[in-house]
């Protein structure tokens, strides 16, 4: 995974808390519209 994405863009998705507000817990990440990572099943 590191080469696939090493000097790339790509998109963090951060989850929200029942607050409203983002935490630091990534839920998701893409690179381009490849989901590489997701605890979303």
């Amino acid at each position: 995974m590191k080469n696939k994405v090493l000097n790339k863009k790509d998109a963090l998705h951060l989850a929200k808390i029942s607050t409203g507000m983002s935490s630091n817990h990534i839920a998701q990440m893409s690179l381009g519209q490849e989901v590489i990572y997701t605890e979303f099943n």
